[in-house]
């Protein structure tokens, strides 16, 4: 056994504090993980030409008024090989239960 020294009795203690941190972000992290995340993810892609479609428009919300609503979000992005135009992640607000509405168009 060693004899005891400052600088290694300050690195334990160092190595310690951090074990202890990081076991406890472990903990803090299974306990917030315990219920998955509540989210819709839209793949697009489209069966005509890519050169046909300039624009893409993405609306979401409650499906009472959708078609009033502005697009989330709007995309020209379109791969002529795969025909894919992109992907969306959705977080819904409210009640797990609650409705939800997609609208996707396009111009031409």
């Amino acid at each position: 056994m060693l004899p005891p020294s400052p600088r290694r009795d300050r690195f334990r203690g160092l190595l310690l504090r951090a074990t202890r941190c990081l076991l406890a972000g472990l903990a803090a992290g299974a306990l917030v993980s315990c219920r998955p995340a509540t989210q819709v993810t839209l793949e697009l892609g489209t069966d005509a030409e890519c050169v046909d479609i300039r624009q893409t428009s993405i609306t979401t919300g409650r499906l009472e008024g959708l078609e009033e609503r502005p697009a989330v979000t709007s995309t020209s992005a379109c791969d002529p090989d795969t025909r894919r135009i992109g992907s969306l992640a959705v977080v819904p607000r409210g009640a797990d239960d609650a409705e939800l509405g997609v609208r996707v168009g396009w111009l031409a």
